[in-house]
């Protein structure tokens, strides 16, 4: 044969030129092959992610059930039994806040001996626990251990913003992952019928992948768009002219109320409202009690806040249902997210919504892998030059 005469043919043996993957690196980039190579890039920090999210998503619930708490009405008086109880075990109380699971629990943020503690104690004024901040596990600390994961790596303001970016790539992800489908001729097949065999082969497992991500795509980009303004929140607020509240009380004000007299004018002032939060008079000298006023978003804790002097004079109230624009889409965040905003039964959605997510992520990686070992012992077609 002429030097130079080529021709192709099958080869079996390992480092073969293979002409396939010249083709596919001549291919353009596709919404498939950003949705995928994102998902590959990313695959284990969003499995992280969605793990923690789900892990913590009923903490509150559980940690009151294991602890066998029992409900009952938060009052004034059960906030100053819960001051008096702290105080005589040599605890500074910072604030009060309800546990968020069953009514009636309070957690009580104070310090002591330098350390900083978290003590529940309930309606009765009975102290159940006493955990210091610094224990990361045991005592319902593993919870908070990795709530402070899925916000923040436990990281603080570097690993905020990197899940914030994270969860930037993610939208991406989501948003190709639905244009590479939308004109396929299978995608009204893939959300109508899902695959006849549970996990037999990557058609089956591509099949799975599909048919969650068609079902769930928008819930979950608004869910995770949500998280990504929750994770940017202090900047977005500063871009949107959202500012927290700066009140201090005049100089030279009596004492004449406890935490119980103001959370007692709190509610008062709004009859029929719910007890969140109480943060104590510091130098600024003014109690600020959190509470959920009739009419405001479904939410564990409330977002209108009463501030209230040593005098016991209401000088400001951010009442959450009059808030517009701006500063209402911040306060619905939290609860879209997390799907309070809808009651238990949005609970409920947007923990199925994640545990999807996860399938879904599960199934994609699995449907990569068999790929992979598929395309190993696959022939590859190579151009050999003919020789002599």
């Amino acid at each position: 044969m002429h030097q130079g005469f080529a021709e192709k043919h099958l080869v079996h043996r390992r480092g073969a030129f293979d002409t396939g993957a010249m083709k596919n690196a001549q291919r353009p980039l596709t919404a498939r092959t950003v949705h995928k190579y994102i998902g590959l890039s990313l695959a284990l920090f969003w499995l992280l992610q969605i793990m923690s999210g789900l892990a913590i998503h009923f903490r509150t619930d559980m940690d009151d059930h294991l602890l066998g708490a029992q409900p009952a009405t938060v009052s004034p008086a059960a906030i100053g039994a819960a001051t008096q109880r702290a105080a005589a075990a040599g605890y500074d109380v910072s604030s009060i806040w309800i546990s968020g699971g069953v009514e009636g629990q309070l957690d009580v943020y104070a310090a002591k001996d330098g350390a900083d503690y978290t003590l529940r104690i309930d309606s009765a004024g009975q102290m159940i626990r006493a955990r210091p901040d610094s224990q990361s596990v045991g005592d319902g600390a593993m919870y908070e251990t990795m709530k402070k994961f899925h916000q923040t790596l436990l990281a603080g303001d570097v690993g905020e913003v990197v899940i914030g970016v994270s969860g930037l790539f993610l939208l991406v992800s989501i948003a190709m992952g639905l244009v590479a489908g939308w004109r396929s001729k299978a995608m009204w097949r893939s959300v109508t019928r899902r695959p006849t065999r549970l996990v037999s082969g990557q058609a089956n497992l591509l099949g799975w992948h599909r048919f969650l991500g068609y079902w769930i795509a928008v819930p979950l980009f608004a869910l995770a768009a949500s998280g990504v303004m929750l994770s940017f929140a202090d900047p977005l607020k500063d871009m949107a002219g959202v500012a927290a509240p700066s009140v201090t009380a005049e100089p030279g004000i009596p004492d004449r109320i406890d935490a119980a007299g103001a959370v007692d004018r709190a509610l008062a002032r709004f009859p029929g409202s719910r007890f969140t939060a109480v943060d104590m008079a510091g130098e600024e000298g003014v109690y600020r009690v959190r509470i959920h006023a009739g009419g405001e978003l479904p939410r564990s804790y409330g977002a209108t806040a009463i501030y209230i002097d040593r005098a016991g004079q209401i000088v400001r109230v951010d009442d959450a249902r009059t808030k517009r624009g701006a500063d209402a889409l911040f306060n619905a965040l939290y609860p879209f997210h997390t799907g309070q905003i809808l009651g238990i039964w949005g609970r409920v959605a947007a923990f199925l919504c994640g545990a999807g997510a996860l399938a879904m992520l599960v199934l994609g990686m699995m449907a990569w892998a068999r790929s992979k070992r598929s395309r190993a012992t696959k022939p590859v077609r190579r151009n050999v030059g003919d020789s002599n």
